[in-house]
């Protein structure tokens, strides 16, 4: 399994906030990422969900499993909770271009996009998120 650092940054679930960077300020940034090959197999990472002032709200560990057909990256996620709760999340990515994906997933509105260049990507997408009896909409930022 991969334990990659950069995942941390890569998929630290933030709430969208004041955000000035964007994916093609990296893009002379190496290694080159390539969506597809790095999610391939096993990766872990380490993230936090924040609120919009920035205070960390929740953290995790998630342990993905990506399995790539030529034409689709089927992404598992297993969440485990710093707070014991447990969830599983699964993407369907298509390549849309040398720089775009596009994302689903079921609890996802719409459609994902990501934006890769040099070694970052963004990724972008709205959820119903659930909180205590209620939901919230979501806009993420990753």
């Amino acid at each position: 399994m991969r334990w990659a650092a950069r995942l941390a940054a890569l998929f630290s679930l933030g709430i969208a906030g004041c955000n000035d960077m964007k994916p093609e300020d990296f893009a002379d940034g190496g290694p080159r990422l390539v969506v597809e090959e790095y999610f391939a197999g096993s990766t872990r990472a380490w993230g936090v969900f924040k609120d919009r002032f920035g205070a960390v709200r929740r953290q995790f560990v998630v342990d993905m499993t990506g399995t790539w057909n030529g034409r689709e990256l089927v992404l598992t996620e297993d969440f485990a909770y710093a707070d014991g709760e447990t969830g599983q999340h699964t993407w369907r990515i298509v390549k849309r271009d040398e720089h775009t994906y596009e994302g689903t997933a079921d609890d996802v509105i719409g459609t994902a996009v990501g934006r890769v260049f040099g070694n970052a990507v963004n990724w972008r997408y709205t959820v119903d998120l659930k909180v205590g009896d209620g939901t919230w909409r979501v806009k993420f930022d990753d």
